[in-house]
């Protein structure tokens, strides 16, 4: 597990940043397919909330997915920095394997292409996240991803 001992550590994975209750569990991702995705995980009993890999940050990165009424929203995490790099198809951040990062955002793209979808990515400024503004003003917007850079 890329998270503990030395390697972890090394990796930038440091346990003090962890509540002091955490309990590090792996999330056994299921042969069940989400759109491009082959592997997905259940996180609610009803499926509407599923965990999907997207590596390329880091080798066991997930994003979370979730189905409403009005779309689907993907919490990207690390997968992607900003929305307009999603977009671009541009690899950001720390990517020590390029080749699952392209990969991961092309499925990324493919999913959110197959029904309106909202993308928070955890360091996007034009949501807040980073820039020091309110987080999630992208989620209170509603506003939908369009890639029209990418044929979308």
């Amino acid at each position: 597990m890329a998270a503990s001992g030395l390697r972890g550590a090394l990796g930038g994975y440091l346990a003090l940043r962890w509540p002091a209750n955490f309990d590090l569990k792996p999330l056994r991702i299921e042969d069940v397919a989400l759109g491009p995705f082959e592997q997905s995980k259940a996180i609610t009993c009803n499926d509407a909330i599923r965990a999907i890999p997207t590596p390329g940050h880091t080798p066991d990165q997930i994003s979370v997915v979730t189905e409403t009424a009005r779309g689907r929203i993907i919490s990207t995490g690390d997968a992607t920095y900003s929305e307009a790099s999603l977009c671009a198809g541009v690899i950001d951040g720390v990517a020590p394997r390029e080749a699952s990062a392209r990969s991961t955002l092309g499925k990324l793209v493919a999913l959110a292409n197959d029904r309106p979808t909202l993308s928070l990515p955890a360091h996007d400024p034009d949501d807040g996240a980073a820039g020091g503004l309110e987080f999630g003003v992208r989620l209170r917007r509603r506003k939908p991803l369009v890639f029209t850079a990418l044929g979308g």
